[in-house]
């Protein structure tokens, strides 16, 4: 509709080298944007603003050439060298080192861009070799033929950026899958410890027969101080499950007591360490540390768990 409504009137209002800048940049800056797309589904993030400030240079070299006198033939090889590498560009940041599980559709979505190269390569070639030729009007058969396939390509492009969508789609489902058996097996492991001691203390101390529980006030005391333990680390595994799943972003490094941290630690572990005689000992140090607090948690308790698990008694 711009191509054939506007552009003749714009054509009659600001001269005919304005009329030849405006849509070849226009068309560029597409390319632009699409290239942009493509940039943050492969790195999930912008494109590098010198990939945008190319659309200046482009602007610069084509007003250069219509406002010079340059011919079509020349104008056609500079438009067609520049597509052509918008075009290339897209297809080998989709093609080169995707994942191995998104391979295949990223070569296809490639394959759409890269589809586009021949024929900006064969364009260029064939004003490079033909005669000068003239400026066709916007009704004339060439021009015509030149919006045909640009609209084509439009819809191969179209079909990539879809493929890209259902791409990503994909991907994100992956991961969140990957995210929910982590979460799982990081709960299972958690708990074990506390809870499997909790209960070997209740069956040692609490459960036998003839037990007389108003002489056992301090077992119940170690009894209430792991579950208070375990009622913890449960919410600390729900703050950390929140922030994997993306509920909570704020997830950001503070100042932390390294000795409160593993003497939490240490009380989870200490009944499964007394059950194997073996002691846990730590020299404090009054020292703090710049990290995350759930996440540093759960490596020192991993660290324990498999220790006193692979230790001997």
């Amino acid at each position: 509709v711009l191509a054939t409504v506007l552009l003749p009137w714009l054509g009659r209002s600001v001269g005919p080298a304005i009329l030849l800048v405006l849509p070849n940049t226009l068309y560029y800056l597409a390319g632009l944007f699409l290239l942009d797309a493509v940039w943050r589904f492969r790195h999930s993030r912008r494109m590098p603003w010198p990939l945008w400030a190319t659309a200046i240079l482009f602007l610069a070299g084509f007003a250069a050439l219509a406002l010079g006198g340059a011919t079509a033939n020349q104008r056609v090889i500079f438009y067609s060298a520049w597509m052509g590498g918008l075009s290339l560009a897209s297809g080998l940041v989709l093609a080169l080192g995707m994942d191995k599980a998104l391979r295949f559709p990223a070569l296809l979505a490639a394959a759409t861009f890269l589809a586009n190269l021949p024929f900006h390569v064969l364009r260029a070639l064939g004003a490079l070799a033909a005669p000068p030729w003239p400026d066709l009007g916007f009704h004339e058969p060439g021009q015509a033929a030149f919006y045909l396939v640009s609209i084509l390509s439009a819809y191969l492009l179209l079909l990539a950026f879809v493929l890209l969508s259902s791409m990503r789609q994909a991907l994100e489902l992956r991961e969140l899958n990957r995210t929910q058996l982590v979460m799982l097996q990081v709960i299972a492991h958690d708990l074990r410890n506390p809870i499997g001691g909790a209960a070997r203390y209740v069956r040692k101390h609490l459960a036998p027969p003839g037990i007389d529980l108003s002489a056992k006030r301090e077992a119940i005391v170690v009894l209430g101080k792991t579950l208070a333990e375990t009622d913890r680390l449960l919410e600390n595994l729900l703050m950390w499950a929140n922030a994997r799943t993306g509920f909570d972003k704020a997830r950001k490094p503070a100042l932390v007591d390294l000795d409160g941290l593993l003497l939490q630690c240490l009380d989870l572990h200490a009944e499964a360490a007394r059950d194997k005689g073996i002691a846990l000992c730590l020299e404090p140090r009054g020292r703090s540390i710049l990290a995350e607090p759930n996440g540093s948690s759960l490596v020192v308790r991993n660290l324990l768990s498999n220790a006193l698990k692979f230790t001997p008694p």
